[in-house]
């Protein structure tokens, strides 16, 4: 016996429960007209009509309604399609773990506190397998969105043989993290501890430009920043460990032998960064910056 769920599409509501596509019902009028070349046994939450080889089966809207009624939830029978689908599991919690890692690689400054995952569209996968997962970066940057994963049907060996895509819907609850200023800060003045501070907002939106916690102790003011105000980047002037021109004393380590040199620096840099330097003869290396005015040759 085959079991399925019912789900109606344009209704407002949406069932938990993870669904596999089967087929598709008009609804007409007052009464469902389903033609069906499946054998249809009781729902596990819902007794709706059974559905037998090739006949047609007429379910009155009254009865739908009145059964989702009894569970407490309103449907809206103004829609025109009805849908019954297969109860395959997918497995919206891995996907949904899946979901939080690629959000957190494009956006970490976001805390996730819970995730909800809905089927958006649907496909015909059978006992396809979850293989990847599609975030696209600049369509990720809100509170709700979709995203896409891909199901995978293996040969023998193994190997990928084809691929399907379901795309699910997103709600993220959580947190961002933000650099908000303690005090009125006065244009010029270096920006840290002493008057900036981490804090968190409820997550809504990617806010552009938000300033990190490296540039901390490393910025000034641009303008005038009021109290508790959300400092971003073109409010400060970044002071680098490293500025383009500044020399630099270059280490070159071999055979437990240290030579050094000078050279000058072709752009802005941080410790840890690795930048272009310029030799007194005019080539170009590759450095390391260890220190202020220390970088290793790479």
């Amino acid at each position: 016996m085959k079991t399925f769920w019912f789900f109606a599409i344009c209704f407002n509501f949406a069932l938990a429960a993870p669904i596999y596509l089967s087929d598709r019902y008009a609804l007409n009028e007052d009464e469902i007209n389903a033609s069906s070349l499946i054998e249809m046994g009781d729902l596990p939450d819902f007794t709706i009509d059974r559905f037998n080889g090739k006949s047609v089966v007429k379910i009155p809207k009254y009865r739908i309604k009145k059964i989702f009624a009894e569970k407490g939830i309103d449907v809206d029978l103004r829609s025109h399609t009805i849908s019954f689908f297969y109860a395959k599991n997918i497995d919206l919690d891995a996907i949904a773990k899946m979901f939080v890692q690629k959000f957190g690689e494009f956006y970490p400054n976001v805390e996730i506190e819970s995730v909800e995952i809905k089927l958006n569209s649907f496909a015909e996968i059978g006992d396809y397998s979850i293989v990847d997962i599609e975030v696209v970066k600049n369509n990720s940057k809100r509170k709700k969105g979709n995203f896409a994963i891909y199901f995978g049907d293996f040969d023998q060996f193994g190997n990928k043989s084809r691929l399907k895509k379901m795309y699910f819907d997103y709600e993220i609850f959580g947190r961002l993290k933000v650099i908000k200023a303690k005090k009125n800060i006065s244009q010029g003045s270096t920006i840290g501890d002493q008057n900036a501070k981490e804090s968190y907002i409820e997550f809504e939106q990617i806010k552009p430009n938000l300033l990190g916690v490296k540039a901390l102790g490393k910025s000034t003011a641009r303008v005038k920043i009021k109290e508790d105000e959300i400092i971003t980047t073109n409010m400060i002037a970044y002071i680098p460990d490293v500025k383009k021109n500044s020399q630099l004393t270059i280490e070159v380590i071999k055979n437990g032998v240290r030579l050094t040199f000078i050279a000058t620096a072709e752009k802005n840099g941080d410790i840890g960064d690795t930048i272009l330097v310029k030799d007194q003869n005019k080539k170009i290396f590759n450095a390391l910056i260890i220190s202020k005015d220390l970088a290793r040759l790479e």
